[in-house]
């Protein structure tokens, strides 16, 4: 049983690694040397962590733990950002629980790669799950956000409209992120797969006996 707990460990490092990058931005603000409302020195919407999700789902040997491991990782991420930037609110807002049950589905869309995380595969699902998100989440947006559209299909549309340019660097964003953790992953399963081979070891013919 030591490929699914070097697969665990695996998918736990990775998680740590988009903590610390999803953080960093806010310690780097922190300290003067970026703004994150000047889109010169930052993007929004490059986060590591729906790839996080996307690998937990399909790596994760226990499912319940693949489905919650990102959104347990991204709510101590948001208590560190909310520490950090001494601004509670670009961590817990109206529409968050909307953006919890994005990264939920983004696990259960992982779900989809288990025993089949090919390059493709991987890239479409990125993809998908990412249209999912935005959908869920400016729905919530529109729903019970701080924003002002009106409560009518037209303000859902142009709620919508809004998010376009977040989309395509989201996207963009988990495709490089999924190609990084599913390729750590997948050399880590194949070097387990690998040690666990039987040698087949040839009988020297002076010692076979032949009645």
């Amino acid at each position: 049983m030591q490929q699914p707990r070097n697969q665990n460990l695996v998918v736990l490092g990775l998680v740590a690694f988009g903590i610390g990058m999803r953080v960093l931005p806010y310690v780097l603000e922190r300290l003067g040397l970026i703004s994150l409302t000047d889109p010169s020195t930052f993007t929004w919407n490059i986060s590591p962590v729906p790839a996080m999700c996307l690998l937990g789902g399909a790596y994760f040997s226990a499912r319940w733990a693949g489905l919650g491991i990102g959104l347990i990782a991204y709510l101590l991420s948001d208590l560190l950002i909310a520490a950090i930037s001494g601004r509670p609110a670009f961590a817990f807002y109206n529409s968050l629980p909307f953006v919890y049950a994005g990264f939920i589905l983004h696990g259960v869309i992982g779900l989809s790669l288990r025993g089949k995380a090919s390059i493709a595969r991987v890239g479409v699902t990125a993809v998908a799950s990412e249209i999912v998100f935005f959908l869920v989440t400016n729905f919530g947006e529109w729903a019970v956000g701080s924003t002002n559209y009106e409560k009518s299909p037209a303000g859902l549309i142009a709620c919508f409209v809004a998010a376009l340019p977040f989309l395509s660097r989201s996207i963009y964003g988990t495709l490089i992120y999924s190609a990084i953790f599913f390729e750590v992953a997948a050399m880590v399963e194949r070097r387990s797969m690998g040690s666990g081979k039987l040698v087949a070891v040839p009988v020297p013919k002076d010692d076979v006996r032949s009645d």
